[in-house]
């Protein structure tokens, strides 16, 4: 019983600390952003990102994971302008070019990294705790596909990727312009993929029965199991090799009582203290001598002290040397 107790207090530690695990991975994300705002024409996307810092940095950015470039440069992302209400206005190219706000070429800041935008203050700690702050960009999508939804030219756009976003709400801190077409809400281990009507056609055409977006259902599963993968092999080590064996079947060696020996004999010899006579041995000889009829045992009653017990030996079956 105490082992089955031990085992259930440990599996139970080990499924909440998987479940804190798993929550802790899907839903916790680095410092980024608190809300977007997001306008769009085509393939030309206008962005507002708020941050709200919990410490004092020397750079906000918004950083893409497909190749940026300047306007014209041939990349996925081409950048045309940029806003900072602080700082000063930069983006880094996905080879290590930078620009500032006016897409002219420029020595790159400190604390900046490649395929980003955003505004700097360089060496020194601008954007303060606890305040607000804004950035944006204006750029454009050169995706290779379009997609046809239900007879409409859509462009399929992965604005933000998975862990570099917090848990976005549409019409809360999620706001799109009435042509975009996107789901209610995105966790932060989901790509936040959103669909932009467009009247030209870019690259290849695929049509779809209906707007697609990462499940997050098999996600959150494979997730899960990885997460309590402790609890499962803690369960089936114990379970197989550590468990403590039962058995109702009681062996034949001791289903019976030895029909050779002497109970005395027993006493005398196997049970310790060894080779001593007490009164486990006597009790045991006499009971073996009542049991074989060599002698009679009668119980008188005293008026004190309890009862006394006569032994009285048969002298019949007693054999004469």
């Amino acid at each position: 019983m105490r082992e089955k107790t031990i085992v259930i207090i440990c599996l139970t530690i080990l499924f909440f600390v998987g479940l804190i695990s798993l929550y802790s991975h899907l839903f916790s994300t680095p410092f980024t952003f608190s809300s977007s705002k997001i306008d769009s024409v085509g393939n030309n996307i206008n962005e507002r990102l708020v941050y709200t810092p919990d410490q004092s940095y020397h750079t906000l950015y918004r950083s893409f994971v497909d190749p940026v470039s300047e306007s014209d440069g041939g990349g996925k992302i081409e950048m045309t302008s940029l806003t900072c209400e602080k700082g000063e206005r930069y983006f880094r190219t996905y080879d290590g070019e930078c620009y500032d706000g006016n897409l002219n070429k420029i020595n790159c800041l400190p604390y900046t990294e490649n395929n980003e935008y955003g505004c700097s203050f360089g060496n020194n700690f601008g954007f303060g705790v606890g305040k607000t702050y804004s950035i944006g960009g204006t750029y454009l999508g050169n995706p290779p596909t379009t997609f046809l939804v239900k007879g409409k030219k859509y462009l399929k756009f992965v604005v933000y990727s998975s862990y570099k976003h917090p848990t976005l709400t549409k019409g809360e801190n999620f706001v799109l312009s009435s042509n975009i077409i996107s789901k209610n809400k995105y966790y932060p281990f989901e790509d936040v993929i959103i669909y932009l009507p467009t009247e030209k056609q870019y690259g290849t055409e695929t049509i779809l029965s209906n707007f697609e977006y990462n499940s997050s259902a098999g996600k959150i599963f494979g997730n899960l199991i990885v997460s309590l993968i402790p609890f499962f092999l803690f369960f089936f080590s114990w379970f197989f090799f550590g468990k403590e064996r039962l058995t109702k079947k009681i062996p034949k060696e001791i289903s019976f009582y030895p029909r050779e020996r002497k109970g005395w004999e027993v006493a005398a010899y196997f049970n310790p203290p060894f080779s001593v006579i007490d009164k486990n041995f006597t009790s045991a000889l006499i009971m073996d001598l009542y049991k074989r009829k060599i002698i009679d045992l009668k119980t008188k009653k005293k008026k004190f002290f309890g009862d006394e017990t006569y032994i009285k030996i048969n002298k019949d079956l007693i054999q004469p040397n």
